[in-house]
């Protein structure tokens, strides 16, 4: 259960090698093991910006501004900042456009729809957007706000109350609320003008069906492939980010015409 609260203002303008606990240990246990060899695609630096995002401080002034929404997978957890799909496609528009563009993005661990509609609200009133890439996290991670306490995440395995876990795990609850956060995208991709290029992380192919009742929102078949693990040998490597990040180029591509 993130409490983001209190997390991104402690990691705002550092620079880290291990983003969540355990992963250090977790590392050096898989090479113990004999799972994993010690190689300089393991040298990895979380550097973050003054907002505690990993990437380019949103003060930066933009002549295309771009954002990329997601979860771990998206924030980059056991992968370079180099290898991201998100850095490989942010890689494709600067080079096609020729504009001065800063890496955004604000993907989080953890975080579901609901935590990254919100978040791109907030961005909107700062940013004129013009283009979102999302790798939406599973459908049933739930942002709430509960006795008193901060935004806080629920991701499933979450240690809430019991009658929370009952109404997050209702495979009803989770389409009605993730179907109200794709309305506020909807919205605001229409109020701004901008352009959705999305997809999904570790979802089941049912879950498509909610998703594409949003026509307007450039949403392309997942990923059901996956190649490659990251360092933490839990989330993608490298391979699978590079695909990923060739699909959401293709599906995109027209827009930079």
């Amino acid at each position: 259960m993130a409490n983001y609260s209190t997390l991104l203002p402690e990691r705002a303008n550092t620079t880290i090698k291990w983003i969540f606990e355990g992963e250090e240990l977790q590392y050096y246990q898989f090479i113990e093991k004999g799972i994993i060899k010690a190689t300089d695609d393991h040298n990895i630096n979380y550097k973050f910006n003054s907002e505690g995002y990993r990437c380019d401080n949103f003060t930066d002034q933009s002549e295309l501004p771009v954002v990329f929404l997601g979860c771990s997978m998206t924030e980059g957890i056991g992968v370079k900042f180099e290898n991201l799909w998100r850095s490989r496609v942010l890689s494709r528009i600067r080079t096609i456009t020729g504009k001065k563009i800063p890496h955004w993005s604000l993907a989080l661990a953890g975080a579901g729809i609901d935590d990254q509609s919100r978040r791109l609200y907030e961005f909107s009133q700062r940013v004129n957007i013009k283009h979102v890439y999302a790798l939406f996290p599973p459908m049933h991670r739930r942002e709430y706000k509960y006795d008193g306490n901060d935004y806080r995440l629920w991701t499933g395995s979450a240690n809430s109350s019991r009658i929370i876990n009952h109404v997050f795990v209702d495979r009803d609850f989770s389409e009605y609320q993730t179907q109200r956060s794709l309305m506020i995208l909807d919205s605001l991709r229409q109020a701004l003008n901008f352009k959705i290029t999305a997809t999904l992380w570790g979802n089941r192919v049912e879950d498509e069906k909610i998703y594409k009742n949003f026509p307007n929102i450039k949403f392309f078949t997942p990923l059901y492939s996956f190649p490659d693990l990251s360092r933490d040998q839990c989330h993608h490597g490298p391979i699978y980010h590079a695909t990923l990040a060739e699909h959401m180029w293709e599906n995109s591509k027209e827009n930079y015409d």
